[in-house]
C-alpha cells in the first residue's frame, strides 16, 4: 500500500493508521519533520506525520510514497 489511510472508528478518536512505518534511535532523527523525505533502499518516502518518540528513544517514523 502506498497511501496513509484514515480510520474513523465513529466515536471521538479517530486514529490514523499508516501502511508504512520506519524506526530507529531518535538521536538520529532529531530534526525531521511532516513533509521531509527519506530514502530507505533507493525509495524515497514523504514524512507523514511527525515522528513519534517512545519512552527508551526509539522514533517511529510513519511515511507515504511521494506521488510522482
Amino acid at each position: 500500500m502506498k497511501d496513509d489511510e484514515n480510520i474513523n472508528l465513529g466515536g471521538q478518536i479517530s486514529p490514523e493508521a499508516y501502511a508504512i512505518q520506519a524506526g530507529c534511535a531518535f538521536s538520529l532523527i532529531t530534526d525531521a519533520a511532516k513533509g521531509d523525505t527519506l530514502e530507505i533502499e533507493g525509495v524515497t518516502y514523504v514524512i507523514a506525520k511527525t515522528p513519534h518518540v517512545d519512552e527508551t528513544g526509539w522514533a517511529t517514523l510513519f511515511l507515504k510514497e511521494p506521488v510522482t
